[in-house]
């Protein structure tokens, strides 16, 4: 009887895998609702969507229909805040998220203020966030903007999130170079657009670093100095902060030399 039962069990258990589907969408709430489509099942009795959860709790919405709407404003949630929307479906059919993307965070921050401490923080205040974004630290130099770091966003609208980020300790090989360094902050949310802060600049008064030699194969500065060392192809070859450069374990050829605010052709013989 025992092995009866267990059997029962079993088969219940496998047939109602095998007419059951899930999809399931994870993201943050952006103020918008998610729509769906809702066709009917193969066998012409009732519709596909067999039920809903958000966050767990069973939907407040009529699911038969051939369309809906998910009204995510119904639960409490608050905008940049974590959804995870379950759709549980006959397996012979699957019903369709019209709007996909909707819980996918956007960039819309608002800078409020940027700036750079005396002692080499970056703070910056935002507002208008939606989602939860990385924010990317940059500083031009070498006539192009360059990352050196990450902090992730809040997310939160309101009230105004504040950020800092040591731009002389935390980066390892982009330290700020003597005379007048820029930054900015950017995001890149998931239609790959990117946005940027207005740039802000921070004065390092300085004696600039100066070469002191080139020749052969060690490159010598007056003062240890971030560098970047790139190949005759634009390779990125060697990076760091030092008082020299070791050029012996590169072949001979022209390589191109980044250091302090400056640049130079080397050539190894």
């Amino acid at each position: 009887m025992k092995k009866l039962l267990l059997s029962i069990i079993m088969v219940s258990s496998v047939l109602f895998g095998a007419y059951a589907g899930e999809i399931k969408v994870d993201g943050y709430y952006q103020g918008t609702s998610v729509y769906v489509q809702n066709p009917f099942s193969p066998d012409g009795e009732g519709y596909c969507i067999s039920g809903i959860t958000v966050n767990g709790e069973s939907a407040k919405t009529v699911i038969s229909s051939s369309a809906f709407e998910i009204d995510l404003s119904m639960y409490s949630l608050k905008v940049g805040d974590k959804v995870n929307v379950v759709i549980t479906h006959s397996d012979d059919c699957r019903p369709k998220i019209v709007n996909q993307n909707v819980l996918q965070p956007l960039s819309t921050f608002t800078i409020t203020e940027i700036f750079v401490s005396p002692e080499g923080v970056l703070n910056w205040s935002t507002q208008d966030e939606q989602g939860k974004l990385d924010y990317i630290v940059e500083q031009y130099r070498w006539e192009r903007w360059l990352v050196i770091g990450r902090t992730p966003g809040s997310g939160l609208p309101s009230p105004p999130q504040s950020y800092t980020f040591d731009i002389k300790n935390k980066p390892i090989n982009i330290k700020p170079h003597t005379g007048i360094n820029k930054y900015r902050v950017r995001q890149v949310d998931y239609k790959g657009k990117s946005r940027s802060s207005l740039e802000t600049s921070y004065k390092i008064k300085e004696e600039p670093v100066e070469i002191t030699n080139k020749k052969g194969d060690e490159i010598t500065f007056s003062k240890e100095t971030s560098f970047q060392v790139y190949d005759k192809f634009g390779n990125l070859v060697a990076e760091g902060s030092n008082t020299t450069i070791n050029m012996s374990k590169f072949e001979e050829g022209k390589f191109f030399i980044n250091y302090d605010a400056e640049s130079f052709k080397y050539k190894k013989k």
